[in-house]
């Protein structure tokens, strides 16, 4: 399956070792990766993924956002962002990595949602503009409130990546036609291969998050693209299909979802 190419849909290339990441990049171009859609977190590391992109333009597509595990920006961050958006448009594929709070929601003392929900409003109605999907972070119970806030903005195209909620809400979001993603955990664990036998081939996607650890076989290593061969193989056997035929249908989504707008 080595000659067959392979993408990451979402991983966090400037959080690897700045020195090491052009050997990764290397390394994976000859490994057989395509592409990378490497997702910024905050205006800082969006800059730092324009750089990276300026030198390797064909490999490396970015998108720029807001993580929502840390505190709402400041005025003047925001608005640099997206100011910062609008002149580099031509060379950002999506909006992203951007949704609701959850795992840091005790630790920072987050009870009303409401500042998450209308800035998710501003990145939608940004990415709506640009014509770019949206990459979510919205997990368990927040999965909910993402997706009725894409509902509402009219947001046609979105990206759920990591998936992880009820089976009511998965219904929702095939329903909405929205992608999703999957890590090399989909190689082991339960829950993600179940929600995988759910979702039509059309509409997933697979992903490192990297260089965030893995669980399970995983544990302890820093995750890299390449590693995604093993999700393919588990997808296959999900799907009853070739491994091969995972491919072209994923490298089919990536560029319908991604590479139609460059």
């Amino acid at each position: 399956m080595n000659r067959f190419p392979i993408w990451d849909s979402h991983i966090h290339l400037n959080q690897y070792p700045k020195e090491k990441i052009p050997y990764y990049l290397e390394k994976w171009e000859n490994g057989g990766v395509e592409g990378i859609i490497a997702v910024a977190t905050d205006l800082r590391s969006s800059y730092e993924l324009l750089e990276w992109k300026q030198k390797y333009p064909d490999f490396i597509h970015i998108a720029m956002g807001h993580h929502p595990e840390q505190e709402l920006p400041v005025e003047k961050d925001l608005l640099d962002l997206l100011a910062l958006i609008q002149m580099e448009s031509s060379k950002i594929v999506a909006i992203g990595e951007v949704g609701i709070i959850h795992y840091r929601q005790s630790e920072l003392g987050v009870n009303d949602l409401n500042g998450y929900i209308e800035l998710l409003k501003i990145f939608t109605e940004t990415a709506k503009k640009l014509n770019v999907p949206i990459i979510l972070h919205a997990v368990h119970d927040k999965t909910e409130i993402a997706l009725q806030t894409l509902l509402e903005e009219n947001m046609k195209k979105a990206h759920f990546h990591w998936f992880k909620s009820s089976k009511e809400t998965t219904k929702k979001v095939i329903e909405a036609g929205y992608t999703v993603s999957f890590t090399p955990e989909l190689t082991f664990r339960e829950r993600d291969q179940m929600i995988a036998k759910q979702f039509p081939l059309t509409q997933i996607l697979l992903e490192t998050d990297g260089p965030w650890p893995l669980e399970g076989n995983f544990n302890g290593r820093i995750p890299e693209p390449i590693w995604i061969r093993e999700s393919i193989s588990t997808l296959a056997k999900l799907k009853k299909l070739t491994e091969e035929d995972i491919v072209y249908v994923l490298n089919q989504n990536i560029s319908h979802l991604y590479l139609e707008s460059i």
